[in-house]
């Protein structure tokens, strides 16, 4: 299965901010290795956009495991199968949360109450 993967996967450059939602139109899955512990809005735009996103990143943990795409074992084999089963996600009511609890009409005005 990781061989399936390899043939099909491609490695890109930055992608111009203005581009992402052409270019997040042409994805089938997006993979977020990253361990960092905060929200990396590449994740977030993925899901946004109807792509499902898979992860490793435990701020994601409770937002994907739902739908089996967290990662919580960085094997080779088990990220293949956790793509495998991402690319038949239905993510629907997922990517209509993403909308509407990470927009920044809604972040804004809960930064700026924070911040008071």
């Amino acid at each position: 299965m990781c061989a399936q993967f390899q043939e099909r996967s491609h490695l890109l450059a930055e992608v111009p901010h203005r581009d992402i939602p052409t270019f997040l139109s042409n994805a089938d899955v997006s993979i977020n290795l990253s361990v960092t512990g905060s929200m990396d809005k590449s994740v977030l735009e993925s899901l946004t956009a109807g792509v499902p996103a898979v992860s490793s990143n435990p701020a994601f943990a409770e937002m994907l495991s739902p739908y089996g795409l967290f990662i919580d074992d960085e094997s080779p084999k088990n990220i293949a199968t956790i793509l495998s089963r991402a690319t038949t996600a239905d993510i629907v009511y997922l990517q209509s949360m993403v909308r509407s609890e990470y927009s920044l009409s809604t972040l804004i005005p809960r930064i700026l109450k924070l911040l008071q």
